[in-house]
């Protein structure tokens, strides 16, 4: 038996993914589209929240607020990850969040499918609040 990274329940150790929240183990990332987001609507204000943040904005943890408190944050596919996006579009470990001082970048951890700012494709830059970034499936607007 061994114990799933998400949900901590015990499964067989030939299972795939979790019965239970239906984490994969030995999947493989799958290829996207990237979304259009002429589209899509402006959220609510987040401007009084003091720590920069990632907000879901389009997926399935859509309405999810990820505070960057730290210096350093990941984000992938990984239950490890500072910023865990669970779905077949996204790496592993997909990119990394850095700041210096006010500043803010985001940075391709070499992820199948990309990282896309504001719909184009990045290996690195800086963020600004309002930012659109695309992870796999997921759009997340950046608050500073």
């Amino acid at each position: 038996m061994t114990t799933c990274p998400i949900c901590k329940n015990q499964i067989e150790n030939d299972a795939t993914k979790c019965p239970t929240c239906g984490y994969r183990f030995h999947d493989t990332t799958q290829e996207f589209k990237p979304v259009d987001l002429s589209s899509r609507p402006e959220p609510e204000d987040q401007h009084a929240l003091s720590v920069a943040t990632l907000m879901v904005c389009y997926g399935k943890q859509e309405g999810m607020v990820y505070k960057l408190e730290d210096d350093r944050a990941t984000v992938g596919r990984s239950p490890k990850c500072d910023v865990f996006l669970n779905d077949m579009t996204v790496s592993r470990d997909h990119a990394v969040l850095e700041r210096i001082e006010q500043t803010w970048t985001i940075k391709d951890a070499d992820s199948f499918n990309g990282v896309w700012v504001n719909n184009k494709n990045i290996d690195h830059v800086v963020l600004h609040d309002g930012d659109l970034i695309q992870i796999g499936c997921f759009v997340l607007r950046f608050t500073a």
